[in-house]
This record gives structure tokens, sequence and C-alpha cells, in this order.
């Protein structure tokens, strides 16, 4: 192992933070949390228990604390004890302070957990370094990035962070730019999450791959109703966790074939991370975002087919509500969508635990893929997202095609419903027009509701259908005829 020096701390600087606690609770320890200080902040753990009791207090209503009752709440917690008993606690607490001077302790108290946290960050990496091999260290270097990106962000105090994000009448933030859309509905905006489940074998990988195929298609080209551009050549990434090297690549060349092009754009980057730990996935992700950034001067999108293959355990709440955190977070950092596939339960319309639970929740849409066992057709829709619905009835369909070798394009459920009226009020409508070429709305009301024995408000609405639908055409002021 790697040693150096004990790490940087303070004890005067803990003990004076903890008395000034003492001198004026609430106001001094809403200014800690405010900085961000927690238990961990204190070097020594006795002082970190210490803090912990008097949080505890604070939150349950205490304006002042003394250090009889701090005392007595470290006994009863069974810690007074463990810090030293009464002589440690006063030892510490006979410190006489201002609270003007409160804010230098917690930023001195707080400035130096981020170091401690940096060197241990470093020595790890140093550690694992040792004898590594060239992928093996492309991870660690990946890893320490991220340790040092979020130890920074952390180590700013949340006022900083706040008074940043505070709104400013005088600016107006730049409008959500649309990278994808389905049909006309825009399900993909930069800085947002989005997420596509369904059961296995819905389609999600066609889908996915119209998806990488809409930004590079030529005119005319078949994109199961996604489309997007990439005017300015950003990186479109793709990974996927899932399948065969073999597979996988030939994922890509169906996309390449149904956008309609020869060759793949340079800016199309792909990797295959099946088989990789949830740690290495992760890693690779924020290093592959670098690298577009770096290599494309920006991203245009973020494509993961496998997203549960990025953590070790679904169902884990501590593990997943930091990592969707951390999606949302380089989706911000990258101004660009990140579209996460993720698998339903068998026979349920629940997604995978608290991963999927948490990914609904933060998703600007949530694409759900049904597929009628019947037909083999998909139907793809939105209930939950923030903008404009996109209902079952009226959502895209797709089914394979012997002919084409891929997934093509259908009518909606809506459609196939409209086609199938439509034609069985045409009958109606040419049986109305035998004899005539134009019709007043009061004599074509009169024919439907004869020739379809039905009632007078019936016949109204079977017009109004036949118009929507274009089986008759309209001409003013009064005038129908049976459309060609």
């Amino acid at each position: 192992m790697i040693t150096s020096n004990e790490l940087p701390h303070s004890i005067e600087a803990e003990e004076l933070l903890l008395s000034s606690c003492l001198i004026d609770g609430r106001a001094v320890v809403a200014r800690c949390q405010e900085a961000q200080i927690s238990r961990s902040s204190f070097y020594d753990s006795k002082h970190g228990a210490i803090f912990a009791v008097i949080l505890q207090l604070i939150e349950r209503g205490s304006e002042s604390i003394d250090v009889g009752i701090l005392a007595e709440e470290l006994k009863v917690s069974g810690q007074l004890e463990m810090i030293g008993g009464y002589a440690f606690l006063t030892q510490v607490t006979n410190r006489i302070p201002t609270t003007a001077q409160a804010d230098y302790y917690i930023r001195r108290v707080r400035g130096l957990q981020s170091q401690r946290e940096l060197i241990r960050a470093a020595r790890r990496a140093a550690d694992s370094a040792v004898g590594c091999d060239p992928e093996q260290f492309e991870q660690i270097t990946g890893e320490l990035r991220f340790a040092v990106e979020t130890i920074t962000t952390s180590a700013n105090s949340l006022s900083s962070q706040l008074k940043a994000r505070r709104m400013d009448p005088a600016t107006t933030p730049p409008k959500s730019r649309v990278v994808y859309s389905l049909g006309k509905v825009p399900v993909c905006t930069a800085q947002n999450l989005t997420t596509v489940n369904a059961e296995a074998k819905a389609g999600k990988s066609a889908f996915i791959g119209a998806m990488l195929a809409a930004p590079m298609a030529a005119p005319g080209a078949d994109c199961l109703s996604v489309s997007g551009s990439n005017e300015k050549g950003h990186a479109v990434l793709h990974f996927d966790t899932e399948q065969s090297a073999s597979d996988w690549f030939s994922h890509l060349c169906q996309a390449k074939r149904r956008a309609g092009i020869v060759e793949f754009p340079p800016w199309l980057v792909s990797y295959t991370i099946a088989g990789m730990s949830a740690a290495e996935c992760r890693s690779a992700l924020e290093i592959a975002m670098a690298w577009a950034q770096r290599d494309f001067g920006g991203i245009h999108s973020v494509l993961i087919d496998g997203i549960a293959d990025l953590i070790v355990d679904p169902n884990d709440a501590e593990e997943t509500f930091p990592f969707v955190t951390r999606l949302h977070a380089l989706a911000i950092k990258y101004d660009c969508p990140i579209v996460s596939v993720l698998h339903r339960n068998p026979g349920s319309e629940k997604t995978r635990g608290h991963l999927g639970s948490q990914l609904e929740r933060k998703s600007e849409s949530n694409l759900t893929m049904e597929k009628d066992a019947e037909s083999g057709t998909t139907v793809v829709f939105s209930l939950k997202q923030r903008g404009a619905p996109i209902p079952k009835a009226d959502g895209p369909t797709f089914r394979w095609s012997d002919g084409e070798g891929m997934h093509v394009t259908g009518e909606s459920v809506r459609a196939r419903q409209d086609h199938a009226k439509a034609e069985q009020l045409r009958q109606v409508a040419v049986e109305v027009f035998s004899d005539n070429r134009t019709l007043t709305y009061s004599k074509l009301r009169d024919g439907v509701q004869a020739t379809a024995k039905c009632s007078e408000r019936t016949a109204d609405k079977k017009v109004s259908e036949m118009n929507r639908l274009g089986v008759i055409v309209r001409f003013p002021p009064n005038l129908y005829t049976l459309a060609a």
C-alpha cells in the first residue's frame, strides 16, 4: 500500500465549531447544513458523534442546547462512554468562540474534509494503478475523474450553488432543444432523460436502431416514426450491454441500412460493453462522454441499450437513486438527452425495481412498447411525460417485414380504425348519393337516416364522421358531394 503523512485535519477547528453550535444552535447548525457539514465531515469520530446528536436535538425543535442536555442524549444513545465521557465532552465544549467566527470554522472543517476525500481517492487510484494493464488504467482514471468532480462539486457551498440557480427575470434560459421526436411529438430534449420500456422481444433494439438511424437518415428513410437531425455533427453515443459482438455490429449495420446510407458517419460512436462489471460500465460511460465532447465538440445524444447493467441491484434504492441523479447530471453537463432502455417485469406494467421507478420519475418521456402476439405489431406510446402525451390509440406502430428484411412502420391503431370506419360509411354514402351529385345537409342527413336505419341524432354524427374522414366533401354554403 502507498502511505503518506497523516491526513489533514484541525482538532481545534472541530472543537470550536461544536462550541459555536452550543452557543447558537439553530442558526449555526443551519449554516453547517448549508455548507453540507455532516457527521463524516469531522476527522475525529467522537466530534462527529457529538455533532450528530446536536443535529438531532435541533431537528426535534430544541432552540438551545447546553452540555447537560447533550450529555444526557449521548448517554441515552449509549455514546457517552464511547466519546470519552463527561471529561471529553467538557473539554470540547469549554471552548469560548463567538458565533461571528462560526463561518470560518465551517469553511475550515469542510475544506479539510474535501482535502481528505481527494487524498483518499488519489491513493485508491495509485494503489490500483500499480501493475495494472492499459485497459484497467482507463477505468482507474475514469473513476478518479468522477471522484474529483464529485468532491469539487460537493465542496462548493450549497448557498453558492443555489445562488447560481436562482431565477433572474432579466435572463430567459434558452428553450429546450428538441433532439428526437416520435411522430410530431418531441420525446427527447437536451439535458433530460428518456426511458424506453418494454417486455423482452417487443422490438426495443429495432426502435433504438431507428433512433440511431434518424440523425443520419437519407430522405424517405423509414425510421419507425422517429425523427431527429444532427447538422452540427455532434457525437451520437450508443452503448449495448446485452448482445454479442457479432449481433451488436449487425444491429449497427441494420441501422445504417435503415437510414439509407452507404457508410457510417464519423460521429456515430458505438460501444459493446456486454460482460463488463457495473462499475466498469459506469466508468466507460463517463470516459466515452468526455472523449466525445473533446473529439466532436458536443454530444447529440446518448443511447444506452440495457441501463440495468450499469448497476448491481435495480432494487437497491441506495445504489439506484444516486445513479439516476448522476445520469441526469451528465445530461445537463453535456447538454444532451440520455435515453435508457429498460425491461419491464414479465406480465406486468412495472419496470424493474427502484431503478425503473426512479427513471420514470426523472424522465421527461417514458416510452412504452407493447407487442401484439397475434399480429406481431408493436405500438409505441407515452402517457407519463412532461409534454404532450401519446395515447396508445395514436402511437406509431411497426412490425417485421420479410420482404424488407427489417421492421417497417405501420398504421396507428386509430388510423386502422378510421380506415375501417371510412369504408363502412362510404358504402352508406354511395347509396345516398346514387341519383344525386350534390345534396343539402338536411337531405344528406335524411338519406343517411333512412339507409342506415338510425335516429336523426345518429345520422348527424355519421355525416360529421363522413366529413372528418374524407368520405364526403362540403361546398359552401350548404352542399355536399361524394369524394372521389
